[in-house]
């Protein structure tokens, strides 16, 4: 079965080479005004989300309070949500930025932000589900961290363009 997949894949791919060259295209440029707006309102989209479901859970009794959150602490769980959430608030624009093309992508920013939109979700359950402090550690990282990216990628573009 595996053999016939990879067969069918290898002609298939042979067949439609030059459709799939149009997804090799897609330049990702965080500097740009429209590319810029449209991260920053997915980010806050993502922390008001966040927000709201750590408001329902905690409404809902699915967590436990927010007082008991303290007594038992993992520091290497929370430690775990600093590092994720730099990585993924920090880390992701500018790996996408430096990448010259972005492959399997056709829409460009809006599909590299849901990718990152669905590894945030991810994070949150996963950690939510072992620590909430985490969690939250994680959000609090991920939104920071992501603005101060955002915005030294948008500073930068302004001063190169006016030093042009």
């Amino acid at each position: 079965m595996t053999g016939l997949i990879g067969v069918t894949l290898y002609i298939g791919i042979g067949r439609y080479k030059t459709e799939l060259e149009q997804f090799y295209a897609t330049q990702i440029n965080y500097a740009s005004p429209p590319a810029f707006a449209y991260t920053l309102s997915q980010t806050v989209a993502l922390t008001v989300a966040f927000g709201g479901g750590l408001y329902f859970a905690l409404t809902f009794g699915l967590v436990a309070p927010v007082s008991e959150w303290f007594t038992a602490i993992d520091s290497l769980v929370v430690l775990g949500g600093v590092v994720v959430g730099l990585a993924l608030g920090a880390g992701y624009p500018p790996l996408m930025q430096r990448q010259d093309l972005v492959p399997l992508l056709s829409v460009g920013r809006w599909a590299s932000e849901l990718d990152v939109g669905l590894f945030v979700t991810a994070g949150i359950v996963l950690l939510f589900r072992a620590d909430p402090l985490s969690a939250v550690v994680f959000g609090v990282m991920y939104f920071c961290s992501r603005l101060a990216v955002l915005g030294g990628i948008r500073a930068s573009a302004r001063t190169d363009r006016n030093s042009a």
